[in-house]
């Protein structure tokens, strides 16, 4: 399956069950039917650390809370590195996890897939994944699943700017190099952490009834963005 195809098989799964009630929980619920989890839940960050945002279901945020209290495990390393962090058997751990897993193991994980919510150098917090049971997390699952963190990182900003969540074949703008020079101008500007320009531009553009990146060619192009905006 080609990259295009895989996107737009993720975006119509989680477009299924988007609320706008609470269309994170929405996207929380399909990633979990997406990738056939017992559970899944996404937590951001804040000045306090690591906190669930929404979980498929209390399961899901016990297993997070006795990571973030311990200060370790998958969901701590995927935030931490910057990487995916795979724990397909929690009763076989690698010496990483040999003090968590017993907690895991208790809370009822049998296997974790953890992938972090990032947006260039922006960093908004990681996307779990849950098994009752021991998984194989294969190559296809994998890659499923790195393009749900790509799209529940995008209907994160979204939110967080106040802007109502449709997805369209838009989908994907912030990634473009475009809207990542803008943010990196943007937080320069203003003083910023790079994850808040992300939702500073988002903000911006839809208060203006602008695209993302007609919005972020403008700033570029150092056209005059007036304070009101920001």
């Amino acid at each position: 399956m080609n990259g295009g195809d895989r996107w737009q098989r993720m975006i119509s799964t989680i477009d299924r069950s988007l609320s706008r009630v609470d269309p994170v929980a929405a996207a929380c619920e399909g990633v979990r039917r997406a990738l056939g989890t017992a559970g899944c839940s996404i937590l951001v960050r804040s000045a306090s650390g690591l906190l669930t945002m929404s979980g498929s279901d209390e399961f899901s945020s016990i297993a997070d809370e006795v990571q973030v209290v311990m200060g370790e495990g998958p969901v701590v390393a995927a935030d931490t590195s910057d990487l995916p962090v795979l724990l397909p058997d929690v009763s076989r751990p690698d010496d990483r996890w040999l003090v968590v897993a017993p907690s895991l193991s208790d809370c009822g994980v049998g296997g974790m897939m953890a992938l972090p919510l990032r947006s260039g150098r922006a960093r908004f917090g990681v996307l779990t994944s849950y098994w009752r049971t021991p998984v194989m997390i294969s190559a296809e699952m994998y890659a499923d699943g790195l393009v749900l963190a790509d799209i529940v990182t995008e209907l994160l900003v979204r939110h967080l700017a106040g802007e109502s969540i449709e997805f369209e074949q838009s989908l994907g703008s912030l990634g473009s190099p475009i809207v990542q020079q803008s943010v990196g101008m943007l937080a320069e500007r203003y003083g910023v952490e790079v994850a808040e320009a992300q939702v500073r531009l988002r903000a911006m553009a839809f208060r203006r009834g602008s695209t993302v990146v007609e919005l972020a060619q403008r700033i570029v192009n150092r056209e005059v963005i007036e304070e009101q905006d920001s």
